[in-house]
C-alpha cells in the first residue's frame, strides 16, 4: 500500500515595512524548511504572507493561475521567486471566483481589498485542489465570529484526525476529515441581507 505523508507549514511573514534583515531571515528560514521537506510529502504551505503576488500569470505561469488579484509588490516578488524555486503553486489564483472569496485584507485608506493570505502546494499536486476560499474579516462582529470558528475548526480537526490510524497513512481519509471539519466549523454559504457571509 502506498504511504502518503502530508507536511503542513503555517507562517506569518514580515510586513512590507519590516526591515530588510528581518525579511531575509524569514525567507531564509522558510527556504531551509522547504529544502528539508521530503519531495514525496504532500506539502501544504499556508498563512499570512503580507505579500501581493499580482496577476501576471504569463510571467509566473506555473506559480500563479489566471485569477490573481491586484499588482505585485516587493514581498510578492520574494514569495513568487521562492515558489518558482521550489516548484510550488499559489492555489488562491487558480480558480475563477469573486474577489470577496479570495481577498482578505481591506486597506484602511484606499478601501480596496487585497490578497495577502495564501494556500500553496507543489505544482505536481495541483490537480488535487478543488477550490481555495478564505475567511474574510469584514467587520468587528464577524471578526469575532471568525476567531471563534477557527478555534472550533481546530477542535473538530483534532477530533477527526485522531480517529485516523497513523499507519498506514490514508490520504483520502485525511482529505475527508479536513473537509468535514471545515464544513462543520464554517457551514454552508448563507444569505445575509444583499450579500454573502462566509463563516
Amino acid at each position: 500500500m502506498c504511504v502518503c505523508v502530508a507536511t503542513f507549514i503555517s507562517v506569518y511573514a514580515p510586513t512590507l515595512e519590516a526591515e530588510h534583515n528581518i525579511k531575509e531571515d524569514f525567507y531564509g528560514a522558510l527556504d531551509a524548511i522547504l529544502q528539508k521537506t521530503p519531495a514525496s510529502d504532500r506539502l501544504i504551505l499556508m498563512g499570512d504572507f503580507n505579500a501581493r503576488v499580482g496577476a501576471e500569470h504569463l510571467v509566473w505561469s506555473k506559480v500563479i493561475g489566471q485569477h490573481g488579484a491586484g499588482k505585485m509588490n516587493h514581498n510578492g516578488l520574494r514569495l513568487l521567486s521562492l515558489c518558482a524555486e521550489h516548484q510550488l503553486v499559489i492555489t488562491n489564483t487558480i480558480f475563477q471566483m469573486k474577489n470577496g472569496y479570495k481577498t482578505t485584507w481591506l486597506h484602511p485608506h484606499s478601501k480596496h481589498w487585497h490578497l495577502l493570505d495564501y494556500v500553496i502546494i507543489r505544482q505536481k499536486d495541483r490537480q488535487d485542489v478543488r477550490t481555495t476560499v478564505l475567511c474574510e474579516e469584514l467587520s468587528a462582529g464577524l471578526t469575532t465570529i471568525c476567531h471563534i470558528t477557527k478555534d472550533n475548526l481546530q477542535r473538530l480537526l483534532d477530533e477527526k484526525l485522531n480517529k485516523i490510524p497513523e499507519e498506514p497513512a490514508d490520504w483520502p481519509a485525511l482529505h475527508q476529515a479536513t473537509y468535514d471539519a471545515a464544513l462543520e466549523a464554517f457551514g454552508q454559504e448563507r444569505k445575509h441581507h444583499q450579500g454573502l457571509v462566509r463563516l
